[in-house]
């Protein structure tokens, strides 16, 4: 369960509809910490099938169509593999939704501001972070 202001988030309901997607932080019971961001939607392309493209007279039309669908984002428990493998063998943690984000750049924007807030990466910090953006890496900062 996600809890967004202090309220629990139990469906896309829950969330402003304008919204496209969020920043969380996952704490285990360690106060370990994972900062992260989750798209509520998700998008893909479909192909039509022989019938279905036979079917289009004007050959300038598009033969395929994009279908999109609520994402995993109620059960996601972020990508950190240390993270999840500790989840699986039973560690209590919470998920807070830390800010919503109506485009992809806010999205990677919000994401960023808050590892550097939280200096995720610095060391003796605990976090499961291992990267800011794929260009930042704690080592870099030794």
């Amino acid at each position: 369960m996600w809890i967004f202001e202090n309220k629990p988030v139990n469906s896309i309901d829950d969330i402003d509809p304008k919204a496209i997607g969020f920043i969380y932080i996952i704490v285990d019971e360690d106060g370990r910490e994972y900062v992260g961001q989750k798209s509520l939607y998700s998008k893909r392309k479909r192909k039509f099938g022989k019938r279905e493209a036979a079917a289009i007279t004007d050959k300038r039309k598009k033969t395929y169509e994009y279908i999109v669908k609520e994402s995993d984002w109620l059960t996601y428990t972020g990508s950190n593999k240390e993270l999840n493998e500790k989840i699986k063998e039973g560690i209590k943690f919470t998920k807070h939704i830390l800010e919503l984000c109506y485009n992809k750049k806010q999205l990677s924007y919000y994401e960023t501001k808050y590892l550097m807030i939280r200096e995720s990466i610095e060391p003796g910090n605990m976090s499961y972070n291992g990267n800011i953006l794929g260009k930042f890496y704690p080592k870099d900062l030794l």
